[in-house]
């Protein structure tokens, strides 16, 4: 690959003697020109995860300078990533004017850098001229499609300079590149992020106008331009939802006789108004994407080894050290102090030396403020609000209180910070370990909501206070003094011993390929990494139906998916684990029973079979008392709903129903059989249903009930990463 580097005047030849050997070439996604000086760096984790990224060293195979000493050719081997390329060149002048400098005025020390250093990457346009007797022709790079952008831009190349003298001829000028169409007006996500909805593919028109006639091609689609009246043509395509992928394009146009005009436009069906283009979104003909990813796929954080997120999580909303009495993280906590939302992308060091040393630096966002009494007294806050003659003030302790402005002497800005020191050293080690894990990671972000599935669209993100109502409720009101067939014990009080658990799903079924609904690859593998956050909770997956080793090591087997092992035979599988005390867990699809619904039906008290009736959108479930189902009364969800199912219900508890065919129909229920239980719940049909708190409150203690341990054992994962609102 051939780099060309242009100067505005002739170079000194002595300079450039093994410039090949002199000369250096870097790539990387994160380098750039002179890096090697950067020394203050922000205490990002994503970037030290930058700087980990490889950084490639490229040999300079020839170096060259063109007859008029003005260009450079740096020769490497083939270079095709779209990535920044650093080049260091030995330091070069203009020959007489460099000898003369030299002689009269010897050049400073620079500590020992003479180096020219620039950045290149692999944006342009690949271009190509030939007069219309074939006579002559330039083979080249512009910076932009735009050829007024364009001849700024390479300004006093000589290259270029007899490029823009060539286009007055007659002949014709073909222009090759790449678009880039990714989020052309939606923003982008920080890296390592998600957000909790799926954001609609954008409608992309691009636009070619020139004062000559255009032949457009993008991929294997030709377009020609329409005159648009006055002297101007032009050539337009929508590209509908280009993605990531880029677009390539190639233009064929005439030249000669006057300065050739050509202006490359964009909108969108979100926004019609035309904008220009920016540099970066033309890429050259042959350049490839690199990986796209900033962070490591697993962020390794080595002081947090082996710490506990849930247990962090409790010191920091916990009385011990108190922090959400002045913090929120990921929308809960209280707002005196800063939102901490965004330390999972910091590192280390510099988010211990926050919480030890929190006077080191303060958040200009939140100083806190001496406030002087006319009495004499003063306190310390953050002044949040100063209206209708009160002062709101937020304390360190978490207290806001409001201060008639007439009793106030003076107000002044503190030194120190409202957050107290000491909270660091009133932790043991493994405290602090704990806390910096829960601050530092994420272990479940909410899954992107599809804009719709299935004609549905997806239901707003519960709010906080539907939750705490539910949780609120006591068991108490719900449990009936009946001893169960299982245990002496109360589920309330039943020791929470270990819980070894086998999620069973299969590849999404047929029909179904379409994204945000019976994604049970999915499932599993989210629901494995929230399971595993609780204490004493071992979880292991199988593909379609357990082993008969993890048969014989589970307590709780739960099953989503179209049940495509079941047979008749495997019901001996179902009625040796419940005999042993095991729990089951039947979502949705899973009750299928294809040919051998009878068994299948026994077991469950009821299962898909012919006849059978399912219906998408909103349904209302509405509860009956029990301990399971306390803090719920009348639920909606928008999923889908079975009914006319096979079975007689023999020995089942109805935990909720809803009216479809204008009678009441059961959606989730328990059984128990021998020493063991079945919890099955027909709700569970689109993605975002699993991401609602509500939902996984029941499917949790639908676990919990199945396996014989305390109800809200495992309740504390209904919020992680799932679908919140204020």
């Amino acid at each position: 690959t051939e780099l060309r580097i242009a100067f505005d005047r002739p170079l000194d030849v002595e300079a450039l003697k093994d410039l090949s050997k002199k000369a250096r070439v870097e790539s990387g996604r994160y380098v750039v020109a002179g890096d090697r000086f950067e020394t203050l760096r922000p205490g990002y984790q994503v970037v030290y995860d930058q700087l980990a990224t490889a950084r490639y060293a490229h040999e300079i195979l020839s170096a060259s300078v063109s007859p008029d000493h003005r260009t450079l050719t740096l020769v490497t081997r083939p270079r095709n990533l779209a990535v920044n390329y650093a080049v260091t060149l030995p330091s070069v002048a203009a020959d007489a004017r460099r000898r003369a400098l030299v002689a009269t005025n010897p050049p400073r020390d620079l500590g020992g850098y003479d180096e020219i250093d620039l950045l290149a990457d692999l944006t342009g346009v690949e271009t190509q001229w030939e007069s219309a007797d074939g006579k002559e022709s330039w083979v080249g790079w512009l910076p932009h499609v735009d050829l007024q952008v364009a001849r700024e831009l390479s300004q006093h190349s000589a290259e270029h300079e007899r490029f823009f003298t060539l286009l007055k001829k007659p002949g014709t000028l073909t222009l090759r590149a790449q678009l880039d169409l990714w989020q052309m007006l939606q923003p982008a996500i920080q890296p390592g992020s998600t957000i909790d909805w799926q954001r609609p593919p954008e409608e992309v028109t691009v636009r070619f106008e020139s004062d000559t006639e255009i032949m457009a091609s993008f991929g294997a689609r030709s377009v020609r331009s329409v005159k648009t009246g006055g002297d101007l043509y032009r050539a337009e395509q929508m590209l509908r939802a280009p993605g990531q992928r880029w677009q390539p394009f190639q233009l064929n146009l005439t030249t000669g006789g006057r300065e050739l005009r050509l202006v490359p436009s964009w909108s969108t069906t979100d926004d019609s108004r035309s904008r220009a283009f920016p540099l970066r979104r033309f890429l050259l003909p042959w350049a490839q994407p690199a990986d796209s990813s900033i962070a490591p796929a697993v962020r390794a954080i080595p002081e947090i080894a082996g710490g506990n997120w849930l247990h962090g999580r409790g010191f920091f909303f916990g009385d011990k050290i108190g922090c959400a009495k002045c913090h929120a993280i990921r929308g809960e906590g209280g707002h005196a102090g800063p939102d901490l939302s965004n330390l999972m992308h910091r590192d280390y060091a510099s988010v211990r030396k926050d919480i030890e040393f929190p006077n080191a630096a303060l958040n200009p966002d939140h100083i806190a403020s001496v406030i002087e009494l006319s009495d004499g007294e003063s306190l310390t806050g953050l002044v949040q609000r100063e209206a209708d003659g009160m002062f709101q003030v937020a304390m360190a302790n978490g207290v806001v209180q409001q201060i008639a402005r007439k009793n106030v002497k003076s107000v002044k800005p503190s030194a120190l910070s409202l957050m107290p020191e000491g909270f660091w050293a009133a932790l043991t080690d493994e405290e602090r370990r704990d806390l910096m894990t829960f601050l530092l990671t994420s272990p479940l972000e909410p899954q992107a909501v599809a804009v719709e599935a299935q004609g549905q669209k997806p239901p707003p993100a519960r709010k906080r206070s539907e939750l705490a109502a539910l949780l609120s409720v006591s068991h108490a009101s719900h449990v009936t003094d009946r001893v169960t067939t299982n245990s002496s014990q109360s589920l309330l009080t039943s020791a929470a011993t270990s819980l070894r658990m086998i999620l069973c799903a299969s590849p999404k079924d047929a029909g179904h390929a379409a994204p945000g609904f019976h994604d049970y690859p999915l499932w599993r593998e989210r629901w494995s990494k929230l399971l595993a956050l609780a204490d004493g909770v071992t979880v292991e997956t199988a593909d379609r139906w357990p082993s008969p080793e993890q048969w014989q090591r589970a307590d709780v087997v739960a099953f989503y998916h179209d049940n495509p092992a079941w047979t008749a035979d495997k019901a001996k599988d179902l009625d040796a684990f419940l005999e042993r005390g095991g729990g089951l867990v039947f979502l949705h699809w899973s009750m299928n029973a294809y040919r051998d619904v009878e068994p299948l039906a026994a077991r469950l008290g009821r299962a898909w079979g012919p006849g059978a009736r399912f219906r998408y959108g909103m349904e209302e479930l509405r509860f009956s008392p029990h301990e399971l189902s306390a803090g719920f009364d009348t639920t909606q969800l928008v999923d889908e709903s079975y009914w006319k199912l096979t079975g007689d219900f023999a020995g089942a508890t109805l935990l909720a129903a809803s009216v479809e065919a204008g009678e009441s129909q059961p959606q989730v229920w328990i059984r128990e059989q021998g020493k063991g239980r079945i919890f099955v719940c027909i709700p569970g049909h689109f993605t975002w249903t699993f991401d609602d708190p509500l939902y996984r409150v029941l499917v949790l203690r639908g676990i919990c009930w199945a396996a014989n341990q305390p109800m809200d054992r495992l309740v504390e994962l209904a919020t992680v990463g799932a679908r919140l609102a204020e």
